[in-house]
């Protein structure tokens, strides 16, 4: 079985569209996908049953999770501060080994910020960075970008450069071309 924890309260019209977005996912995803919804459990309960016949719940699990961390709250602080927020119980479930993977439309730091605090990053890794997938002609192409900061090393330049993970395709990452993996 493969679980994903989806933070339930990350994007602005949540839990709805995150709800539905995982209806959808379930729909289309192999039987052994699962999906945990993370966040404020009366929210997200209400929000299965304005599904069409309240949707299938054999594949879904809801994780309370009853703290927000809102988009104008600062990485760090939310994350010390909302010990309980959907963010932090989304990817303890995955320290824990209770979850594959986590998935937020939530504060960016604060995800970046909680997964370096819980998760930790892998040997050799200096900075935590963010990936996202998208369509290249064929295939699809895997972006992953982390910035440096204003006092970096050439060395931490070259570890935190922008790169893309290609498969059969020639992928633009801001103006640098990469080759095809």
């Amino acid at each position: 079985m493969i679980r994903i924890a989806l933070d339930a309260m990350g994007s602005d019209n949540a839990p709805q569209a995150e709800v539905e977005g995982a209806a959808q996912a379930l729909k289309e995803l192999p039987a052994e996908f699962q999906i945990q919804l993370v966040g404020r459990k009366a929210d997200i309960e209400a929000a299965l049953a304005r599904l069409p016949g309240g949707g299938d719940r054999t594949r879904i699990d809801i994780v309370d999770a009853p703290e927000v961390v809102g988009m104008g709250d600062k990485p760090l602080a939310a994350i010390r501060g909302k010990p309980r927020s959907s963010i932090a119980v989304g990817l303890g479930l995955q320290k824990k080994g209770k979850s594959d993977a986590f998935i937020s439309a939530g504060n960016t730091g604060a995800v970046l910020a909680a997964a370096t605090l819980l998760l930790r990053l892998h040997p050799g890794v200096q900075r935590a960075a963010i990936g996202a997938l998208f369509p290249a002609r064929g295939s699809r192409c895997s972006l992953s970008m982390a910035a440096p900061t204003w006092t970096a090393t050439p060395a931490s330049w070259w570890a935190s450069r922008t790169s893309a993970l290609c498969t059969r395709a020639t992928c633009w990452a801001a103006i640098i071309r990469l080759s095809a993996c």
